[in-house]
């Protein structure tokens, strides 16, 4: 087998010369790194990989730490992250963290031990320590609605207040005054960030009720939405996300209600069985596959350059309008259903 020195010999260059080259670690003129990657072409030379993080400081690599790869918000960023980051020259190493802050900087801390060259965090669980940790080492990292720009330092939003603001608009110019809103876990940012919006979008248009899910899952939104049912009666129900939107349209169906007639429901985010539900679930639509491009932009962008100051991205947020939402039946949902017909006809929405 080929190594080093044949590949020097072949070239006309000197062995550090090669190492260079292949492990990037100084720069080379364009016509001398053209003749090694010719002879290591032609002498089938296989670069070792292990040889080549330990001269650089830094593997090939860039890992991606999420929430939770079951939530359908997530697999759609980690393979939009994974196919820029190969473009860039890059394998992709995932972490999960289930909502843990602990997990995440432990998740972290095993990627800096890989000498992985960035780190997408896209979690909401990010203590100060693991940011701390990371601006310490100096490796790229960017983060999901967190974060000043600076070195070693991105960071990717998400104009939450727009879509909420869509949603409250939407049901308002329906006719809807009872809203009653489910919230992610109160210590998420993206779960407070929401819950900002729906206030203020609502503050002094509507009767309101919040109510914590206690999580992000379909159960934890059947739970939340037949209590809500029970207690507050409204005629629409806006969901942190599209999974706890899913378990309110379970729990309503499951208490005679007809869908949208009797009670409207939103979501967020957009998820693939989102399109897919009964009915089909209004939502707001966030940019999945660009956010976890532009996270592995963000980090090989750092690389690149001398400062390796991070960029900033937003990203906006769109209200999808499918068939879950309606003008409440009578104008005030189940409540003015005073000798009417147990069933009233769905109304009949564009879907889009």
């Amino acid at each position: 087998m080929a190594n080093i020195r044949d590949i020097a010999a072949r070239a006309n260059v000197s062995i550090a010369t090669v190492s260079h080259v292949l492990n990037g670690t100084r720069a080379v003129r364009k016509e001398t790194r053209e003749a090694v990657n010719r002879a290591v072409s032609e002498l089938g030379y296989a670069i070792d990989a292990s040889a080549r993080t330990l001269a650089r400081g830094r593997a090939d690599l860039f890992g991606l730490v999420v929430s939770d790869i079951r939530n359908p918000f997530f697999p759609d960023i980690a393979a939009a992250f994974q196919a820029q980051a190969s473009e860039s020259g890059f394998d992709t190493v995932f972490m999960n963290t289930w909502h843990d802050a602990k997990r995440a900087l432990a998740s972290v801390e095993r990627l800096l031990a890989l000498k992985v060259s960035g780190i997408g965090v896209l979690t909401s669980q990010v203590s100060p320590a693991l940011r701390q940790l990371l601006q310490e080492r100096s490796v790229p990292a960017v983060y999901l609605d967190l974060g000043t720009p600076g070195p070693y330092v991105a960071n990717i939003s998400i104009d939450y207040e727009s879509g909420i603001c869509q949603v409250v608009e939407s049901l308002l110019e329906l006719g809807h005054r009872r809203i009653a809103y489910l919230s992610g876990p109160r210590n998420w940012h993206s779960s407070k960030l929401r819950l900002q919006a729906f206030q203020a979008a609502t503050r002094n248009k509507a009767e309101v009720e919040i109510r914590d899910a206690g999580g992000s899952g379909v159960q934890e939104g059947y739970v939340a939405a037949s209590r809500m049912i029970t207690a507050f009666r409204p005629t629409a129900i806006a969901c942190f996300n599209d999974q706890l939107a899913i378990g309110a349209l379970h729990a309503a169906h499951d208490r005679g209600y007809s869908l949208p007639a009797e009670l409207s429901v939103t979501g967020f985010d957009d998820i693939s069985f989102a399109e897919n539900a009964y009915p089909p679930l209004t939502t707001v639509s966030v940019p999945k596959e660009e956010l976890g491009r532009l996270a592995a932009i963000a980090l090989a962008g750092m690389l690149g350059t001398e400062s390796h100051v991070g960029s900033h991205h937003n990203l906006s947020a769109t209200l999808i309008v499918r068939s879950s939402t309606a003008a409440p039946y009578g104008g005030q949902g189940r409540q003015s259903k005073v000798g009417g017909p147990q069933n009233p006809p769905v109304s009949k929405r564009r879907t889009s």
